[in-house]
């Protein structure tokens, strides 16, 4: 056999005993999921309020953690991260007036409140004496120039908390407005 015969043999056996060596091991090996290693600083490891959020929603996975964390998202103005927790909690407490109402005012501030209206809706269903969540859904009326339903829902706050000063804000801001009819 030829020098050059004796190699094609030799690279054909490695190759099929590499092959046979790969293929009882595929059966054996359990992929390992792959993680996204951030490297240098992020909002997650620099801010302390965000950082301790995050932490004790690892410890202790709860709607409340979650909407913790999107609180501190929203205060940072991640607002995508912040919908998403939001999101989590309302999965984990689908009655949850607090992540509904906080994810109907992302909207507003993302300049889409009438796709707020579902999430305003649904917060002053589960909680139907929340002056925030019928504030909330004045703003997105008001923003959705529906002015008298708006009005009506900041009065409705008012009357569920006359200290509400948010609400008389956005009661006057309307009442003030250059473009009312």
């Amino acid at each position: 056999m030829s020098i050059r015969g004796r190699t094609v043999a030799i690279g054909f056996l490695v190759l099929v005993c590499a092959q046979g060596s790969a293929a009882g091991q595929r059966s054996k090996v359990t992929p390992v999921p792959q993680r996204t290693q951030v490297i240098g600083n992020t909002i997650e490891s620099t801010d302390k309020r965000l950082a301790a959020a995050l932490l004790t929603l690892r410890l202790l996975p709860s709607a409340a953690q979650h909407r913790a964390a999107a609180d501190e998202y929203r205060r940072l103005g991640v607002l995508d991260v912040a919908y998403d927790h939001l999101t989590a909690a309302i999965r984990l407490d689908p009655h949850d007036a607090s992540a509904y109402d906080a994810r109907a005012r992302i909207w507003r501030e993302w300049g889409a409140p009438q796709l707020g209206m579902g999430d305003a809706v649904r917060a002053i269903y589960y909680a139907p004496r929340s002056a925030a969540a019928h504030n909330t859904f004045g703003t997105l009326l008001a923003a959705n120039d529906q002015r008298d339903d708006a009005r009506r829902e900041f009065l409705a706050a008012l009357a569920l908390d006359a200290s509400a000063s948010y609400a008389r804000e956005n009661l006057n801001r309307l009442d003030n407005d250059p473009r009312k009819p």
